[in-house]
């Protein structure tokens, strides 16, 4: 019967360990909180560095495109920010793990909820310009605000793994995203996360919550086991 109850009372600390890590280490919206917290990127950092300012907060000099044509010049394509209403967004329910060097699709909101507590999931919006033109663009909606007017980050033209390349995974013709969404189905999209995802402010945040999991699993575990130890001894006692 000993036996039995120390093992019971590890599967339960067990559990328990589990779920306070989730609940501390998982749930808040820290990644959130990094964004808010990373500085904005202005057009004179980007023109200084020679890494990556797409998902980064637009800072001065970033100029601000209306339509397709403003985003790009007759060298190439540009970095830029936006101000769109929402009613311009078309969301399209198909998501893409734009953190790491896996691409991954998923249009399961269950499963994306699930793992954006470990890598950050972007949807694909069909995003309507002021010219009429129409284009995916790719944004992480965990961190856009519900307001009528939205300030972008800054984003840039792209051409790989865009909103096709889903179609085309599944043995779809590129060709559905044209009756679908009246998009050029071989044109780009809008990227507007991808270099912030993969930045070092994630990359540090994600190493520290790595650590945090394993040292609120262990302290949460000992005390649980700790705690149930002294309980059965106690009651061990007043049956005596």
């Amino acid at each position: 019967m000993y036996y039995i109850a120390t093992r019971m009372e590890f599967i339960i600390s067990f559990l328990l360990a589990a779920l306070a890590t989730w609940l501390i280490v998982f749930v808040p919206p820290y990644e959130k909180w990094v964004y808010e917290k990373t500085p904005a990127v202005s057009q004179e950092d980007i023109m200084s560095s020679s890494r990556g300012s797409t998902g980064y907060k637009a800072g001065e000099g970033i100029p601000v495109a209306k339509t397709y044509d403003e985003m790009s010049t007759e060298e190439s394509w540009i970095y830029f920010t936006m101000e769109i209403n929402s009613n311009q967004l078309l969301p399209t329910g198909i998501y893409k793990r734009v953190e790491g060097s896996i691409s991954k699709y998923e249009t399961n909101k269950r499963k994306v909820a699930l793992c954006r507590n470990r890598y950050i999931y972007a949807q694909f919006y069909i995003l309507t310009l002021e010219d009429g033109k129409k284009i995916p663009i790719l944004i992480d909606d965990k961190e856009m605000k519900k307001d009528i007017i939205i300030k972008l980050p800054i984003c840039s033209l792209d051409s790989g793994y865009g909103l096709a390349e889903y179609y085309y995974e599944r043995g779809c013709d590129k060709s559905i995203v044209e009756k679908l969404y009246e998009v050029d189905a071989y044109g780009p999209f809008i990227n507007a996360i991808n270099a912030y995802a993969n930045g070092e402010e994630m990359k540090k945040f994600r190493s520290n919550q790595t650590t945090a999991a394993i040292i609120v699993f262990l302290v949460v575990l000992f005390g649980s086991v700790t705690l149930l130890f002294l309980i059965s001894k106690a009651m061990g006692k007043n049956n005596k």
